[in-house]
């Protein structure tokens, strides 16, 4: 049986993963000193047991101590756990896990350097390796080796392409550090049955045919678009994004000179929403929503589009009810745009390797009944998150989301509320300027001011 013991509490102030809500949390701090092994010294290279050969049902198994990021009433759990005690039963071997919650992100690196035996971490693994990396074991030879658990095959051509895309380009060697799980997906849902009400045939591609929906639903007496105080940033974000791209709003998070506030996309972006706005495509509330108040509006049938993350239609499924008509597309692309709308922020959760475990081969023998079929199957059928396995059946109400993501071109990364400072001016700014408090150039003046500090 799958052993079960209290996660270590620490002193927190708690940030709320993309994966399960609505925001960005800060890098952890890496400062801390390399980590040891189980006994506080170092082990050196990769940490393998040397025998790749999975013990019997004998009791001669090893014990893998996986920590994770859910707490045990979490569905995820549950799905995961059960995962845990058929590799137990097919191998010997024990598995010992640890409920971290989100909190993880915080907990698993002090915990590492000062000599905590962990083999498996577990939490979004771009994160986990840009934070953590010298602490990690490559897996590149584990993510090319074939299981029977996975029919024969390997995880890394059982994923989608970009995930792996994904997690070389997190590591400062381009190696692979981690494996992906549960797939999260930053994109526009909306009423299927609003669309077709109002005789709307076809999702919009750029940010022209947008408008024309948005006049289409507004004319069969649908508020066409709305948000709310959780995630109102991802409409100049996904916008910004759309115009100029991925380093240019991670420059202009963190801009100290105003210069990248006064490029014409800023005002474009302001003129763009201040013009949905005059028009009604925006409802006057979208300024004043506290969440989930813009996101009710929609599950109850009044709002035809938000911009939301693949957990929206699960979050609003008592609302919804079974027949609710989910429907997904990217962010319309922009005039004078950058980037297609086949880029996205895209991310997962997923695993890593702590490079000092002892029991490598059977750690990640484990990741592979994760990434194992029925796995997969029932963290999309009991969790509603989209798989990276690209054979499992998805939920209806995520079919075009998956879509999305298997026909991704590359994913964004960067974040207006990366910077501390500046994002939270940047949100209240925005929202004066879709209240109709800021002309569009007021807020560009507004925000060349607060990037220069002023």
């Amino acid at each position: 049986m799958v052993k079960r013991i209290l996660a270590i509490s620490f002193a927190f102030l708690m940030v709320i993963t993309f994966f399960t809500a609505c925001g960005n949390g800060a890098p952890t701090d890496t400062s801390a000193p390399a980590n040891g092994g189980g006994d506080g010294t170092s082990t050196g290279d990769s940490g393998s047991s040397g025998d790749t050969t999975a013990p019997g049902n004998d009791g001669s198994g090893v014990n893998i101590v996986w920590w994770a990021m859910w707490n045990d009433t979490e569905g995820h759990a549950g799905v995961l756990t059960d995962a845990a005690k058929r590799y137990e039963a097919d191998t010997g071997n024990t598995v010992e896990v640890v409920f971290n919650g989100r909190e993880i992100r915080r907990t698993a690196y002090p915990a590492i350097a000062a000599g905590q035996v962990i083999d498996i971490i577990e939490y979004d693994p771009r994160h986990t390796i840009m934070n953590m990396q010298e602490v990690l074991l490559p897996l590149d030879e584990y993510v090319h080796k074939p299981y029977d658990i996975l029919n024969g095959q390997t995880v890394y051509e059982r994923c989608a392409p970009v995930w792996w895309d994904i997690i070389s380009t997190a590591s400062d060697d381009g190696k692979i550090y981690g494996t992906p799980s549960s797939a999260a997906l930053f994109a526009v849902f909306y009423n299927k049955a609003h669309f077709r009400e109002a005789g709307i045939t076809s999702v919009p591609n750029n940010w022209a045919e947008f408008l024309v929906v948005c006049e289409k639903l507004l004319d069969a007496g649908y508020i066409p678009f709305t948000n709310d105080d959780a995630y109102m940033m991802l409409w100049y974000d996904s916008y910004l994004h759309s115009a100029k791209g991925d380093e240019w709003v991670g420059l202009a998070a963190h801009d100290t000179t105003g210069e990248y506030w006064k490029d014409p996309a800023v005002l474009q972006m302001a003129e763009s929403f201040a013009y949905m706005r005059s028009k009604d495509f925006i409802p006057a509330t979208a300024a004043s929503n506290i969440s989930p108040a813009g996101q009710q509006a929609m599950g109850l049938g009044e709002v035809s589009m938000f911009v939301n993350g693949t957990w929206f239609p699960n979050e609003l499924r008592d609302l919804t009810g079974p027949d609710f008509e989910w429907g997904t597309f990217a962010w319309p692309s922009v005039e004078n745009w950058t980037e297609p709308n086949t880029v996205h922020w895209i991310g997962s959760q997923g695993y890593t390797l702590n490079k000092d475990t002892q029991v490598a081969d059977e750690a990640f023998e484990l990741l592979a009944y994760f990434n194992s079929d029925q796995t997969e199957q029932e963290l999309a059928d009991k969790c509603f998150q989209p798989p990276v396995v690209t054979n499992i059946e998805t939920p209806a109400m995520l079919t075009d989301a998956v879509g999305l993501i298997a026909n991704a071109t590359g994913f964004w990364e960067n974040f207006f509320d990366d910077n501390a400072e500046l994002g939270p001016i940047l949100r209240a700014n925005f929202t004066m300027l879709i209240g109709g408090t800021l002309t569009p150039e007021q807020f560009v003046d507004e925000m060349v001011k607060a990037s220069q500090g002023g």
